[in-house]
């Protein structure tokens, strides 16, 4: 899937991952880091910016709470790949932008 370049700019400015190569296969919450309350503003500065409806979006699925946040849990989560949530792509991103919506109907299809 061929990633836009106003949404690699846009992920690139709200991330702050200049030097990061982003692909459809990039992972929101586990490449790009970005999680918690700053998924939820990269999440609304997102569909403003792109004119996507995410009122559907079931936010919890895909991100890990500022409870998570906690450094040993996710390490350790990490460390024996205990996996909490889906992944949320960048690929997912570009689906949405181009339906208009981001929802579990939008994410199954990337």
């Amino acid at each position: 899937m061929e990633i836009s370049d106003s949404l690699k700019q846009f992920i690139a400015e709200q991330a702050a991952v200049f030097e990061k190569e982003v692909h459809a296969d990039t992972c929101i919450e586990s490449d790009l880091w970005v999680t918690g309350d700053d998924a939820l503003e990269f999440l609304i500065a997102f569909s403003k910016k792109f004119g996507v409806i995410i009122s559907e979006f079931n936010f919890d699925k895909y991100f890990f709470s500022e409870a998570d946040q906690i450094l040993l849990p996710r390490l350790i989560s990490r460390i024996f790949s205990i996996k909490r949530v889906h992944n949320l792509t960048v690929g997912n991103l570009q689906t949405a932008i181009n339906q208009g919506k981001l929802n579990e109907e939008t994410v199954n299809q990337s």
